[in-house]
């Protein structure tokens, strides 16, 4: 007898009806040795599988003898998944495409940043049982230091990831990049209530608009490209991640020399945007 569970079939079958979508919608066919290939399935579930998702979508799936796959009904809407250029690029990297599918695709993959696994595991079990932890912490500012840490959150940059927690000896909540801990050991339940954390749980709405330094059609260039409603965006930022964004995005007054090819967005009011950063730079 199989050890498999109903519920785990479910969601190994959601999981291939997914990719039928996938490859549907993106490059527009699809076939049951695509299906072979990717999940190792027999002929017959991968014919079962088809013929479900077929069921799913109001408009034909059809059967094209010269593509030999089913192909994507025009305008096709997806009904499984909301598609997006992150679900491409995942498809295209984890997808073992056939010949007539295939397309180059170049990844510029961040600088690694070290992260022990075990450190992580232990920051990651802290957070969900309400625990502290003894860390040896190395800080650009203050070198080699011995601490006492509650996380309740973890963040990254994109770059490095982040615990956020309190700092029981400087009693106050900050970021800790997880490279830079050398042991993590439980240090008992944690005392420290995440709520009051106001710089984690408080959102900013950054309006941004175009480098006024461009020119009108290049304007339009930079509003098509951050999909820009009425000449501006409203970038959502947690208030604890304000520098890291200031980072990415080159906001603050100071880069302000850069030629704004280099920085194609700018906050609408510059100088309320400067105040935000002074008060972040401050509460860190």
């Amino acid at each position: 007898m199989s050890d498999t569970q109903p519920s785990d079939l479910n969601v190994r079958r959601t999981e291939r009806l997914v990719y039928v979508e996938e490859r549907l919608f993106w490059t527009g066919r699809v076939n049951g040795a695509d299906l072979m290939v990717r999940f190792g399935i027999s002929k017959g579930q991968a014919s079962a599988d088809l013929a479900r998702y077929r069921g799913m979508q109001s408009a034909p799936v059809l059967y094209d003898p010269k593509e030999r796959a089913f192909v994507a009904p025009e305008g096709m809407k997806a009904v499984l998944t909301r598609p997006d250029m992150d679900g491409l690029m995942n498809l295209m990297r984890s997808d073992p495409m056939t010949a007539d599918d295939v397309m180059d695709l170049g990844f510029l993959t961040p600088v690694s940043r070290r992260v022990d696994l075990a450190i992580a595991r232990s920051v990651v079990r802290a957070i969900i049982g309400r625990r502290s932890l003894a860390v040896t912490y190395y800080s650009l500012s203050s070198g080699r230091r011995d601490k006492v840490l509650s996380p309740h959150a973890l963040a990254t940059d994109g770059m490095r990831f982040h615990a956020r927690a309190y700092d029981h000896d400087r009693q106050r909540f900050a970021d800790f990049v997880l490279g830079r801990m050398a042991g993590a050991t439980d240090a008992g339940p944690s005392h420290a209530d995440p709520d009051g954390d106001t710089a984690w749980f408080e959102i900013e709405h950054l309006a941004l608009v175009p480098n006024p330094a461009f020119p009108d059609g290049k304007r339009r260039a930079v509003e098509m490209d951050y999909g820009m409603k009425g000449g501006k965006l409203v970038y959502p930022v947690r208030h604890a991640m304000l520098l890291y964004a200031d980072a990415r995005l080159l906001l603050h007054s100071s880069f302000s020399e850069m030629p704004p090819v280099n920085r194609p967005i700018v906050p609408e009011d510059q100088a309320a945007y400067d105040a935000l950063v002074a008060a972040a730079t401050g509460a860190g």
